[in-house]
């Protein structure tokens, strides 16, 4: 068959995108290696809206959620290295901590499914490393919740509701599943269970380790929660981390000022506590301003008032999830940075020190964006072409490549460091440069 004879025979590919050529590359092990649709991934979901939607949103700042581990047989299948059960484990101790660390005044609780039946390992608490010690127990050989049996779907929820039915209306309540199983041995019907999420206003997310399951899908759509299917080892951490950002607040959440404390150290005067059997010595720790009683950590409940102990880093970590950085533009790189999007400024308008509706928030945000125009016409360096340059670790960046524009500074990044800006730092560097500048001016 000649040349022209195989363009023929490949007529039929002609417009399909071939997604796996470009995502999709062979590892130097010869093993098939995905990173590239990994990371395309966790950007489609983000500018989907699907967790981190762009606008200012109503989200509940107080997040009560249950974590479901299936600890079924099919747990130690070896498909995933070194198995579903240690890919499991490893997972949710990465999720446990960045979900505090974005979320430091909630609380999680476990739950496994084994056998049939649903048991609670920990009730809700807010301390990080006691959850992590009780998730990595569960991956030890010799922990008596080994996996075994089938799981209850039914019964895994329905103790998930009773524990959430107690929480405040300005809390929100939630349910992680991570699903290994492709089926449910359940003692009713499961969809009354689901009506009653619903009507308790609990959303469920669940993150499958083999395939689909069609009764998780449904009960995720009718609690308004996310179904996710892993693709490999890394992507199931990848998927967990997408729950650590506050869903959209429900229509019951009601807005309710809380009483919180802002409690100082003191490493003088030790105080004993009777915990359960034990007799604990408290040296180092909090005090209460309220009541004067020691604590640990924080943040944390007063052991004598039950009022929330927490300092102001705490309440500051919340704030970017109420105006979150926009999504930047994809743009060649062909494209100067000076050139407008067509697209671009749908989503919101970052916070630059005032209210955009306010004059004089806008002559200043018009004046942010003037000396944007002037960084990028008077930036002379070795680079040939500016918008090649990114505006973030300075790299230049391939041709063949997709550059990424803020659409309030118009600064350039790369693919890394606009995935960092939306998920670490959650402001643009360039623009907090340009407003220390009109600051000081």
């Amino acid at each position: 068959m000649n040349g022209d004879e195989d363009e023929d025979a490949l007529v039929w590919t002609h417009g399909i995108d071939l997604v796996w050529e470009e995502n999709i590359v062979e590892n130097d092990d010869g093993t098939i290696g995905i990173e590239g649709l990994i990371l395309e991934e966790r950007r489609k979901r983000r500018l989907k809206g699907t967790r981190r939607d762009v606008g200012s949103y109503k989200r509940g700042m107080i997040r009560h959620t249950f974590v479901i581990l299936d600890l079924s047989e099919a747990m130690d299948d070896n498909d995933l290295k070194p198995s579903r059960l240690g890919v499991a484990v490893n997972a949710l101790v990465r999720f446990v901590d960045d979900f505090f660390h974005h979320n430091p005044i909630s609380d999680m609780g476990l739950i496994v499914m084994r056998e049939g039946i649903a048991h609670t390992i920990t009730d809700l608490i807010g301390n990080k490393d006691t959850l992590i010690s009780y998730i990595r127990s569960l991956g030890d050989p010799k922990s008596k919740y080994f996996p075994a049996g089938e799981v209850s779907l039914q019964n895994a929820l329905e103790l998930a509701c009773n524990l959430l039915k107690g929480i405040p209306s300005h809390a929100t309540k939630e349910v992680v599943m991570l699903m290994s199983s492709l089926s449910s041995c359940d003692p009713g019907n499961i969809f009354d269970t689901v009506d009653r999420l619903a009507r308790e206003h609990v959303i469920v997310n669940v993150v499958a380790l083999a395939a689909a399951v069609r009764v998780c899908e449904d009960v995720c759509q009718r609690t308004k929660g996310i179904h996710s299917v892993a693709l490999d080892e890394r992507h199931v951490t990848e998927l967990m981390l997408e729950f650590s950002t506050p869903p959209l607040a429900t229509d019951n959440l009601k807005s309710t000022q809380l009483p919180v404390g802002f409690a100082t150290y003191d490493s003088t005067n030790p105080i004993t506590r009777r915990r359960g059997k034990k007799i604990v010595t408290i040296v180092s720790g909090y005090l209460c301003p309220q009541c004067g009683n020691k604590v640990a950590n924080i943040p944390s409940k007063c052991d004598v008032c039950d009022l929330i102990l927490v300092s102001s880093p705490h309440l500051a970590k919340t704030y970017h999830h109420l105006f979150p950085l926009p999504a930047f533009v994809e743009v060649p790189l062909t494209n100067k940075t000076g050139e407008k999007e067509s697209g671009k400024g749908n989503g919101n308008n970052m916070d630059m020190g005032a209210d955009e509706s306010d004059n004089k928030g806008e002559t200043r945000i018009d004046a942010v964006s003037g000396m944007a125009d002037g960084l990028n016409n008077n930036n002379n360096n070795d680079k040939s072409n500016l918008s090649s340059v990114c505006a973030g670790c300075e790299d230049i960046m391939e041709e063949d490549t997709h550059a990424y524009q803020c659409p309030k500074c118009e600064g350039v990044f790369c693919f890394a460091c606009d995935l960092f800006c939306h998920e670490e730092m959650f402001n643009c560097p360039q623009c907090v440069v340009l407003r220390n500048q009109l600051q000081n001016q």
